[in-house]
């Protein structure tokens, strides 16, 4: 599933090392880069970069000859010089990552009204529920009826509400 989650932040033009390190560490459901992965975006990374600093150059190439035996320990580290070097922001990162795996949810939620909120509902959990959060779970910070919550009606409006806060997360990180 990772390798659905990569393509589609690929096509955002969202994969930088910084993304790159959130989906190395791993993304809630589905798992973590692998070391391929992570050599491939290296890969293209120093095809399309021309200046590259002495001590980002090292660590790069380090990255770049990197291949299933090497620890994910030691890639994570080299990894984190490569973040910290380039002064990248993780929670930017992370919230593209977001972007990509609710759009995806959306896409592949269950039609029935209580499976597919309870989908919903456990995507932003495992999220950490975030405080911009578009979506409603029965029962946290409200007085919501289960009844009422898990109707074809609310569904569509929770579906709703999630897709406009998908487009517009989606357009302001387009704009930076």
């Amino acid at each position: 599933m990772i390798t659905q989650a990569y393509e589609k932040l690929k096509q955002l033009n969202f994969d930088d090392f910084g993304t790159i390190y959130i989906g190395y560490v791993g993304v809630p459901e589905y798992g973590c880069l692998s070391n391929e992965m992570v050599s491939g975006f290296v890969e293209d990374y120093l095809l399309k970069t021309e200046d590259i600093g002495n001590e980002l150059s090292e660590v790069l190439n380090e990255l770049f000859i990197i291949d299933n035996d090497t620890s994910r320990d030691d890639v994570l580290n080299l990894l984190r010089k490569v973040v910290n070097t380039l002064n990248i922001d993780i929670s930017k990162s992370s919230h593209k990552w977001l972007l990509v795996c609710l759009d995806l949810k959306l896409n592949g939620l269950s039609l029935d009204p209580m499976y597919g909120l309870l989908e919903l509902s456990n995507f932003w959990i495992d999220w950490g529920q975030p405080n911009n959060s578009p979506h409603m779970i029965q029962g946290v910070n409200n007085d919501v009826d289960a009844s009422d919550y898990y109707t074809e009606e609310n569904y569509k409006k929770m579906i709703d509400i999630n897709y406009d806060w998908l487009k517009l997360e989606l357009s302001k990180e387009r704009s930076n």
